[in-house]
């Protein structure tokens, strides 16, 4: 019976690992797939990478989320989990008896006003900020750019002459920025040129060391952070 069973069901769907490779190496986005900018990320593939396709359930994303997310806010669990396990089961499930069906995290579509400091805010801070912490500060709040963007380049991505750096944004698109007169000032305060990223030690390994030391300085300066 269960050799019948076996014969009828057909050949067994694969592991969602393989199913990921196959979505990333076909042009799906890479990030939380087990590839990042910073070298290999496991975290899904550690949940999800033993389970078929087929088998993944809300009860299992429920568990992963509790796993990898455990104190996230369900907008963040659901782009960060469940929109590319999604992406990954409907390529694989082409041509199969199967589809997917997952319910996303309620409240996942709730949109969070930024909480943006007041012009009165950097007065204060940026004096008692290290030059570096100064310059991604003034850069990131002039230009628009993520933290996580900014502390990517490197001194060769910055060009003194025609003021401006080149990044990539968090898909990898390369997007050139015109670097404001007040950023350009507080990179001269420093040699930029040393390294190791353009913002000194602040680069892509270390975001948090970032955000530790603006909260520090927000401290000392007496004003909230942000």
């Amino acid at each position: 019976r269960e050799c019948e069973a076996a014969i009828q069901a057909g050949p067994l769907e694969p592991m969602f690992a393989a199913a990921g490779a196959t979505y990333r190496g076909t042009g799906g986005d890479k990030r939380f797939l087990g590839e990042t900018d910073d070298g290999p990320s496991n975290k899904l593939l550690d949940q999800l990478g033993h389970v078929r396709v087929n088998e993944i359930t809300d009860t299992v994303m429920v568990h992963a989320a509790a796993a990898i997310y455990p104190t996230a806010t369900p907008a963040t669990v659901n782009r960060q989990l469940y929109t590319p396990v999604i992406s990954v089961l409907r390529m694989a499930c082409k041509g199969r008896p199967w589809k997917p069906d997952l319910t996303r995290p309620k409240g996942h579509s709730e949109i969070k006003r930024a909480d943006a400091p007041p012009d009165s805010w950097f007065g204060p801070l940026l004096p008692v900020c290290r030059p570096q912490l100064a310059a991604v500060i003034l850069f990131c709040t002039t230009s628009g750019r993520r933290a996580g963007e900014a502390i990517k380049c490197l001194p060769s991505h910055y060009d003194p002459v025609r003021g401006t750096v080149v990044l990539k944004d968090k898909r990898g698109k390369t997007v050139m920025v015109q670097v404001a007169k007040q950023v350009q000032e507080a990179l001269g305060f420093y040699d930029w040129q040393k390294g190791p990223g353009l913002f000194g030690a602040y680069t892509h390994s270390n975001r948090r060391n970032l955000f530790r030391d603006l909260k520090a300085a927000c401290e000392r300066a007496g004003v909230k952070y942000y």
